[in-house]
């Protein structure tokens, strides 16, 4: 689906695989252009550092660059943007 010129995948799988075998499948909300992860959540509080782990794992397993965490349950949009900085692989 094109939003805006953008390639978005809705709710793409994410293969999670240790040494060749398959563990499991993650679900990750949106994939933008094929390099950045979104997650929604819409949670009445602050986001802590659980959302932010989801994210970061995202990112590990698929080695995507980039993440975004939005929350739209708080008074006003917060927005977290995540960079990957290890990969689950290495």
């Amino acid at each position: 689906m094109a939003v805006l010129g953008l390639a978005v995948e809705r709710e793409k799988a994410l293969r999670v695989t240790v040494d060749g075998e398959l563990q499991g499948v993650l679900h990750l909300d949106h994939l933008v252009n094929g390099v950045i992860a979104v997650e929604c959540k819409a949670i009445p509080r602050a986001l802590r550092d659980e959302e932010m782990l989801q994210v970061k794992g995202y990112l590990a397993v698929s080695g995507l660059p980039l993440g975004l965490l939005l929350n739209f349950g708080a008074r006003s949009l917060e927005y977290k943007r995540v960079v990957n900085s290890k990969r689950l692989d290495r």
